[in-house]
């Protein structure tokens, strides 16, 4: 192609790729997912545009996230990854999420085939030790979650406040952050930072 390209008179120069956007605004919310256990499930709602993929994006830059975009055209086709062959099964599919070593982010809930969608649900809600996988699980999706989390996480439009570099969850002596009327989203407080975003546990317990 560069022959030819060459003999045409034309230069094929690198597609130059933009550097991605510094994060910011959405450190509390980073910092609880972050903070997941293995075994334990988070659920980001919000609207398109509100930055749920975003917020994915800087956990894998952050490292030890595996994120998997959402897909329908093949059953557990969102899963593939995972495995060194497609899964065909749910129990293919849960094997795959195992390991307690690994965090899984799935990046659009309605995006998804069937198979990967019970396959999610029966990992977030096994209670066996059977059929609970042992990875970090963080699901993305426009509507509230349809099984219970470990944590839920809303995302709402961005304030300029929430802009204010090395906003932090920092606790006040009565175990609040000073803008906040919760207590705060590390472990094992919850937190609202006001209309930007709101972070809840859902579950009374935390797995082991």
């Amino acid at each position: 192609m560069e022959r030819e390209a060459r003999t045409l008179g034309l230069h094929l120069d690198a597609v130059q790729v933009a550097p991605p956007a510094p994060f910011a605004g959405r450190e509390t919310e980073l910092a609880a997912l972050g903070a997941l256990m293995p075994g334990q499930v988070a659920w980001i709602t919000g609207h398109a545009g509100m930055g749920k993929t975003a917020l994915l994006d800087a956990l894998a830059r952050a490292g030890g996230w595996t994120v998997l975009p959402g897909r329908a055209d093949l059953p557990f086709g969102t899963l593939a990854p995972l495995s060194a062959a497609p899964p065909t099964s749910t129990h293919a599919a849960l094997n795959a999420l195992r390991d307690p070593q690994v965090r899984v982010a799935v990046d659009g809930w309605e995006g998804t085939d069937p198979g990967t969608q019970a396959t999610l649900t029966l990992a977030a809600q096994g209670r066996d030790a059977q059929v609970r996988p042992g990875a970090a699980l963080l699901i993305t999706g426009r509507t509230h979650p349809p099984f219970d989390v470990d944590l839920h996480l809303h995302l709402g439009p961005l304030e300029p406040g929430d802009l204010t570099p090395g906003r932090a969850c920092t606790p006040t002596p009565t175990g609040t952050p000073p803008w906040s009327a919760q207590p705060c989203a590390a472990s094992p407080w919850t937190c609202n930072s006001g209309r930007a975003s709101a972070l809840t546990r859902t579950r009374s317990a935390t797995r082991s």
